[in-house]
């Protein structure tokens, strides 16, 4: 399978996950506004930041092994620290729900994985 058509496939289950993160806090959340922007925060953030791992397995690759290891540790610490400084901002800043921002960073994940299973389901993968 190809980029092109694997981020096709995906675009459609992360828009799943994303709206049934918000729905989920439009039926069972009594201030809507601050799940729905937390979600929308937290799902940017994670889109961003898996677009920083894509970039980063591509430079690495590109690498002798000993740079490549030292340049992905780094990276990855900057997507942690990002990740922390992100889930503190979510904590601080009222207008912004925290449990829906941490959903909203796993959003990639549960995308991913819902893929997985639908596709091993359908018996494609």
């Amino acid at each position: 399978m190809n980029d092109k058509h694997l981020i096709k496939s995906l675009r459609y289950f992360i828009i799943f996950i994303i709206f049934s993160i918000i729905l989920l806090g439009i039926i069972f959340v009594n201030e809507k506004i601050p799940w729905i922007l937390g979600a929308l925060f937290g799902s940017a953030n994670a889109f961003i930041l898996f677009l920083d791992l894509k970039r980063t397995i591509e430079f690495a690759v590109e690498m002798d092994v000993k740079k490549a290891e030292s340049y992905a540790f780094s990276k990855y610490m900057f997507r942690f620290i990002i990740t922390g400084v992100i889930i503190y901002a979510s904590i601080k800043i009222q207008y912004l729900n925290v449990i829906s921002t941490l959903l909203g960073l796993t959003s990639i994940k549960m995308a991913i994985l819902l893929r997985s299973v639908v596709l091993r389901r359908k018996g494609d993968d």
